[in-house]
């Protein structure tokens, strides 16, 4: 995988799910549990579709993280999504917020996030 990408961290009802999203190369995609009904439990990788990284990165790069809610406590079995970005390959630096109150704001790019892994699942990565 390049230097710098997007990522996805998403709690489902029994599992998760994990997604990577680099400016070139392979992306990926890790389910621990079957999503959107169907039998779909493992590691998935493929390049993706031209466009997807810069139209996930301008998402990422219009929202205004610093007026978002921080959150700092949760109590435990707390179904969240974490969105991030790694500039150098290593750190990622990621936002964490409850899946019952997502900020508005973050909606368009998990909206994006979400269709790109799916069509990973599906046989394509993006676009």
């Amino acid at each position: 995988m390049s230097k710098g990408y997007l990522v996805l961290f998403m709690d489902l009802p029994n599992g998760s799910l994990g997604a990577a999203f680099p400016p070139t190369g392979k992306g990926s995609v890790d389910l621990s549990n079957n999503f959107l009904g169907r039998q779909e439990i493992g590691y998935y990788e493929a390049e993706l579709s031209p466009g997807t990284y810069a139209r996930l990165k301008q998402l990422h790069g219009d929202i205004d993280f610093s007026a978002l809610p921080v959150t700092t406590e949760l109590p435990p079995d707390t179904k969240t999504v974490s969105v991030g970005e790694s500039s150098d390959g290593e750190d990622i630096a990621t936002r964490t917020f409850p899946l019952h109150a997502v900020p508005d704001a973050l909606e368009p790019l998990l909206n994006e996030m979400r269709k790109a892994s799916e069509r990973k699942r599906s046989g394509g990565m993006g676009g």
